[in-house]
């Protein structure tokens, strides 16, 4: 887990994802809004959700053996329950989105999106959870 910046307005931004090329480039655009941590795998995701809550959470689909389906799952069973997750993924939105919903995701994106309309998704996210 990695810890990107100290304070920004808008809270704390996890992101968690297994290539450090995608958590470099969101971590990079999100920092002048948000403190972001990065978490590589489900077990970091979790302990860094718990050890300093976030407003939101990025979470890539696949990743070695827990995909993020799975940390969803897990932050569910947790005081976090209610925190706006988005899922940023490779695959085909449709084609994951029944599933993405019914494990609580807020909305799903296509890494193919432009940053700032995750940043929009997230936003929207982040205001509604409000």
């Amino acid at each position: 887990m990695a810890h990107i910046n100290n304070q920004r307005p808008g809270g704390t931004i996890l992101i968690v994802d297994d290539n450090p090329e995608w958590t470099d480039l969101l971590s990079a655009y999100f920092s002048t809004k948000y403190r972001v941590n990065v978490a590589n795998d489900a077990a970091n995701a979790v302990q860094a959700a718990l050890d300093e809550p976030p407003v939101a959470i990025i979470v890539d689909l696949t990743m070695p053996r827990i995909d993020g389906f799975g940390v969803i799952r897990r932050l569910k069973d947790t005081s976090l329950g209610q925190v706006p997750a988005v899922l940023f993924t490779g695959w085909n939105p449709a084609e994951v989105a029944d599933c993405a919903e019914s494990v609580g995701f807020s909305a799903v994106l296509s890494k193919s999106a432009s940053l700032a309309e995750l940043e929009e998704v997230v936003s929207s996210a982040v205001r509604r959870a409000a």
